[in-house]
């Protein structure tokens, strides 16, 4: 990503995610975002939904999955 020209040049920058593009995991889906999450109710859940393209299921990829 390269830095927005609107920026000041004192601004703090390292990386920036325009809003009006987020990208979709390798199947084409949406991430899914919680907060509070339901796995994590301190913080957050992240995952993609995996190939069968369904939250909650067993091939949800991210840090939603319980030690086994």
């Amino acid at each position: 990503m390269e830095r927005p020209q609107s920026l000041p040049p004192t601004a703090n920058w390292s990386r920036y995610l325009d809003e009006s593009y987020v990208p979709k995991d390798p199947w084409g889906n949406d991430f899914v975002y919680r907060q509070p999450g339901r796995v994590n109710p301190d913080g957050y859940d992240l995952f993609s939904p995996g190939p069968d393209g369904r939250a909650d299921t067993e091939d949800d990829i991210g840090n939603t999955r319980k030690p086994q």
